[in-house]
């Protein structure tokens, strides 16, 4: 994910790279490519998956548990943290007010019996400074099972639909 004011999104959407090592433009642009981001206008996400962060993949030999532990922290009142798996929610925290701040958690076992996706976001209809809705969301953090990776041709052609799109 990447975002900005470039992005035609008038507030404060930014991209967050976490950026291994020394922190160069070069550095930084591999691990925009590498998937090692999340998006926000606000609050700041976390995800680890078996240790994993978002842009990671995790190569199961056989259906394995999965340990998953996601936080969202913000200023303001975020809502919701969402766990999204292969694009379905499948569990949620509230956000709680904690020290002056906004703060929700996760942390989940899971059995991992097919590949696929996982991912976190934030839900809400609270709005930041200027208007837009609070949001947030992770790059994913990719499983294989067995060698096997998800790829879904309804997913797929969307995208491209959505990238075409964007080029118009």
């Amino acid at each position: 994910f990447s975002t900005g004011t470039d992005w035609f999104m008038y507030d404060f959407s930014r991209v967050y790279v976490r950026v291994e090592g020394e922190l160069t433009p070069e550095s930084w642009l591999a691990a925009l490519r590498a998937g090692r981001t999340f998006i926000s206008n606000g609050p700041l996400l976390e995800l680890r998956v078996n240790g994993s962060e978002p842009g990671g993949t995790i190569e199961l030999a056989k259906p394995a548990e999965l340990r998953i532990e996601a936080t969202a922290r913000g200023r303001l009142d975020f809502g919701r943290l969402e766990l999204v798996q292969n694009g379905r929610v499948v569990e949620s925290a509230p956000a709680r007010a904690a020290d002056g701040h906004f703060e929700a958690k996760l942390e989940i076992r899971d059995t991992a019996s097919e590949p696929g996706w996982l991912a976190t976001r934030t839900t809400t209809t609270a709005k930041n400074e200027y208007g837009p809705p609070l949001f947030a969301h992770t790059s994913a953090v990719y499983v294989t099972v067995a060698g096997r990776t998800i790829c879904r041709e309804d997913d797929v052609r969307y995208l491209l639909s959505q990238v075409e799109s964007a080029r118009s």
